[in-house]
């Protein structure tokens, strides 16, 4: 059994603290002692508790009053914490003898603190992931401790690396308190805190890729990209079909392939390293993390269902009011008709409205200087009541529609706990990467971004012009309700039932989405990136490809590995066969589909252009983006021919005479050294300091760089014009966005004097 001591421990400041021999104390009322002798066990017997972890035993509460009353003023907020029912609740000073506080300046215990599991600016090193894959699960169920360093998935979908700072015992709702004996614990949920997120259930969080990789090295996450892949040409758009996407067993799919993966002949090595015993705990610690995105798919699927995970049950909620006609677009990549109708209505319509008042309305025909007649006149009969409906109007959009356009720049970022933001959330890292489907996601991306920010602002300063010309307060009450009219259509569209009944396709869009923020488009098409990203020699991944300068991205060797059986499973290789013989024999086509996989497309446009004009790859139908990369003569000699070095152990781990590693307390110090982590998240998940560094450098011009170089990195001259384009688009919409709330601010003063 080995030792696995937490390299995070931290020691005390003063060298006059002395560990107590006993690690736990907890303070708790004389009620609930009198209830536990009693043998009394109730939910309410829970909220009584204060619990102070490591600061002794038999301490009384007098002895505490020195030491507590050192920590008010800078240290108030890290006193103890009074715990709602069914949380059990370690407290924020679990690392301080509190029989030894009053010996502590404030300074010190402020050292003491900082230096410990709450030092925001602690880093990450090689050696803390290393030992966070090796760390078992506790005696009492907890799968992380705090300070362990793991990957969190954030409300951005991003898997970010970050340090556990506090855990959770959560009591569950159902338990019967009449059955627990006493002495024992109740059933618990086990909920993490990170400093920027809270109360973060397990399923959410893993071990980090970079200490696993370290361990295992990346053919693990290779295999990964393939299995993405053979999950796109396997699952199907087709209702009551059993590869369909809502009956397919996606976690149990990609199990088969792992399987398979680590049963090769080629790949014994792995297969030998994976089963060390040494290496149990890192072993499951993988496995967990390389079929996280497979998991976060069926609970996306599953979510309203019976099937449901309770994690993704209200954030993957599809029936989100928020969805629109544009989030089709940008999810799904077609579906053209709708969007350009009602982009055009939305714009036509007020730009129209503003012409006819401009053009019409005598306000607009006086000079400017009579504009703020402060006459008696303007305070009498019908004007009065028009200044007062205006100045209140006003100020409804300063309490209402500013704090409206503050969230929805948020929400439209990724930064939500609803379905439309998690959808911008996987669509912005997409966009980021440069790996969209097409030209039709990015359009609808990049509406449904504008159409939710930067127009809000638009039209309804266009509303305020409009209102400011009239001097009816019925005109008034109708302009208003036109503009919500004109800003909703969009979403009023997509909730019609016609469009997308029991919304079928923004699910299978959404499971499509996560699929292809998994896989790694730009890398797989790349011969240098892949050889970096994935630590493979440059001159093995040549043998692989050959001449192919785009790496995985073949479209001949695709054709012929699609129909290759030694590449499908024997199910397969059935159904291909009576499909040929099939469509030799004028099959009709929907026999034909129980067979092979049916072409399916969101949008009339769309459908018959690819009637008239037959793609040969149909990056336009749902389940087929990626057909080029189906390679699997390239996939299976990169993955079984041992072109992905595996780690030596003895380079990271100490070892004996006799060349057995010791990972649980042997790691070298060699691999202790600071490294910057890509997905170190500098931020700790403070969604406000990342929004804020967007908008300097979208102002700044950052952004529209980094855009521009994506672009030209793709060699495609559509994309290029595309973000150049949408680069002064996106400047002017945050610019107005700023702007917004300070006209409000002007209007507010303005309209009670020049109206």
């Amino acid at each position: 059994m080995f030792n696995f001591q937490n390299p995070f421990e931290t020691k005390p400041a003063s060298e006059n603290l002395e560990n107590s021999p006993e690690s736990s104390y907890s303070v708790v009322s004389p009620k609930f002692e009198d209830n536990e002798r009693e043998g009394a066990k109730s939910p309410s017997t829970m909220t009584s508790l204060k619990r102070l972890s490591s600061i002794g035993s038999g301490v009384q509460m007098s002895q505490l009053a020195g030491g507590v009353s050192q920590l008010r003023g800078s240290l108030t907020d890290l006193r103890s914490v009074e715990v709602d029912t069914g949380i059990e609740d370690r407290g924020t000073l679990s690392d301080i003898d509190a029989s030894k506080m009053g010996q502590l300046s404030d300074a010190e215990l402020l050292a003491r603190l900082t230096s410990g599991k709450f030092n925001s600016g602690a880093v990450p090193s090689a050696h803390s992931v290393i030992w966070s894959c090796l760390k078992a699960p506790t005696a009492d169920g907890l799968d992380f401790v705090e300070g362990q360093w793991v990957e969190r998935l954030g409300p951005d979908m991003v898997w970010s690396l970050d340090r556990v700072l506090q855990v959770h015992k959560v009591i569950d709702d159902d338990v019967d308190w009449a059955a627990v004996q006493e002495g024992e614990k109740p059933p618990f949920t086990a909920a993490y805190d990170f400093m920027g997120q809270k109360m973060v259930p397990k399923s959410k969080l893993r071990a980090p890729e970079e200490g696993l990789k370290r361990i295992f090295g990346t053919r693990a996450w290779i295999w990964q990209q393939y299995c993405v892949l053979r999950l796109e040409e396997a699952i199907r758009f087709q209702q009551n079909h059993y590869m369909d996407f809502d009956k397919l067993d996606i976690d149990r799919f990609a199990s088969s392939e792992w399987e398979k993966f680590v049963a090769h002949e080629g790949n014994e090595d792995f297969k030998d390293l994976l089963n060390k015993p040494e290496l149990t705990v890192a072993k499951a610690a993988l496995v967990h993390h390389i079929f996280s995105p497979f998991r976060v798919m069926e609970g996306m699927r599953n979510a309203g269902t019976t099937r449901q995970n309770p994690d993704f049950d209200q954030e993957w909620d599809l029936n989100d009011p928020h969805l629109s006609v544009y989030t089709y677009l940008g999810v799904i990549g077609s579906g053209w008709l709708v969007p350009l109708l009602c982009v055009f209505v939305q714009f036509s319509a007020p730009a129209m409205l503003g012409q006819w008042v401009l053009t019409t309305h005598e306000r607009f025909q006086e000079p400017y200087s009579e504009w703020c007649d402060s006459s008696t006149e303007r305070w009498e009969g019908e004007l009065f009541y028009g200044k007062m409906m205006m100045f209140t109007i006003v100020i409804m959009y300063l309490a209402k529609v500013v704090p409206d356009c503050v969230f929805n720049f948020y929400r439209s970022l990724g930064d939500g706990n609803d379905a439309h933001s998690k959808l911008m959330a996987l669509r912005k890292t997409m966009w980021e990467r440069g790996d969209d489907f097409n030209l039709g996601q990015m359009i609808g991306y990049k509406l449904d971004l504008y159409m939710n920010t930067g127009y809000i602002c638009l039209l309804y300063t266009l509303n305020l012009f409009i209102l400011f010309a009239t001097d009816s307060v019925l005109e008034m009450m109708l302009d208003a309700i036109a503009v919500k009219f004109i800003l909703e259509l969009d979403e009023e569209f997509a909730s019609s039932e016609w469009w997308d009944p029991n919304r079928r396709w923004i699910r299978a869009g959404a499971m499509e989405l996560i699929l292809g923020n998994t896989l790694r488009k730009s890398v797989l098409e790349n011969p240098e990136s892949f050889a970096k990203y994935f630590g493979v020699p440059v001159e093995k991944a040549q043998e692989v490809w050959g001449a192919n300068s785009k790496g995985f991205k073949a479209p001949e060797t695709a054709l012929e590995d699609r129909v290759n059986t030694k590449f499908m499973t024997e199910e397969a290789a059935a159904n291909a066969r009576l499909a040929c013989i099939g469509r030799e024999n004028n099959i009709d086509q929907h026999i034909l589909d129980e067979f092979e996989k049916p072409t399916r497309h969101f949008g009339v446009i769309t459908m018959l252009t690819s009637k008239i004009f037959p793609p040969k790859y149909n990056k336009n139908s749902i389940y087929k983006r990626y057909e080029e990369f189906y390679t699997w003569s390239m996939w299976h000699k990169m993955m079984y021919s041992g072109y992905a070095p595996l780690p030596d152990l003895a380079s990271v781990f100490d070892e004996d005479a006799n060349k057995k590693v010791f990972p649980a307390t042997g790691i070298k110090a060699t691999a202790q050294d600071a490294v910057v982590f890509p997905n170190f998240d500098k931020l700790h998940g403070h969604a406000s300091n990342d929004k804020v560094r967007y908008l300097a450098r979208v102002v700044f011009g950052a952004e529209f760089i980094a855009g521009v170089k994506r672009a030209l990195k793709k060699k495609s001259v559509a994309r290029f014009l595309f973000r150049t384009v949408d680069g002064f688009t996106n400047w002017a919409n945050i610019s107005f966005q700023v702007f917004f709330p300070i006209m409000i601010i002007f209007s507010a003063t303005f309209v009670p004097i020049c109206y």
